[in-house]
């Protein structure tokens, strides 16, 4: 299936090679598709069209964790904090990364920052589970994802293929939870045993 959206997205590209948008859903794809380079390149290439595409900068920030070059991971995730600093989305992805770079204490600061602005308003359950897979406290993990799935969250299609959740696949409650969904494991995935 990452093949085939491939496939649709470089078609979708070719049609309009002009629209950031698809640009950096074509990123996307090789992202789910373990390609982090090819990943970079596109949402480079959507910032080129329109450099304040923060999709893009989330992608590539994403894809350089996954490569584990965690520094350019967090500058990409703060530049978009310095316009939007209280962003949710964002601030759990620099919970994950903090976490899997080892920085626990930061980490453990943002979950209380994601807390403190669900005090307020609402802040989807999977930014939680982000952060607590990150420090592979699997049980918190869970937990959270337990809450997403009763939110409705559509993020959750993602999973059989987000790199982010490689930490949970071997848990039975992983595949507990892709059949509730009513979603299953991609046949082959190359999931880096080093996370």
């Amino acid at each position: 299936l990452i093949d085939e959206a491939i496939k649709e997205r470089e078609i979708a590209r070719e049609l309009d090679p002009a629209s950031p948008l698809i640009t950096s859903a074509l990123g996307e794809a090789y992202h789910h598709g373990r390609q982090f380079d090819r990943t970079i390149e596109q949402n480079q290439r959507s910032l080129e069209l329109d450099p304040s595409y923060a999709i893009a900068m989330i992608n590539i920030g994403r894809a350089y964790e996954q490569q584990g070059m965690h520094e350019q991971a967090l500058d990409a995730f703060r530049k978009i904090l310095a316009v939007a600093p209280d962003d949710p989305a964002v601030l759990a992805l620099v919970g994950h990364e903090y976490a899997v770079s080892g920085q626990r204490a930061e980490a453990l600061n943002v979950l209380a920052k994601l807390q403190q602005s669900a005090d307020r308003r609402y802040v989807p359950a999977l930014y939680f589970a982000m952060v607590y897979t990150g420090l592979r406290n699997k049980q918190k993990a869970f937990e959270w994802l337990d809450k997403a799935y009763e939110e409705r969250c559509e993020y959750l299609v993602y999973l059989p293929t987000e790199p982010m959740a490689d930490p949970l696949r071997s848990d039975p409650r992983f595949s507990r939870l892709l059949n509730r969904l009513g979603l299953k494991p991609p046949n082959t995935l190359a999931v880096r045993s080093t996370r």
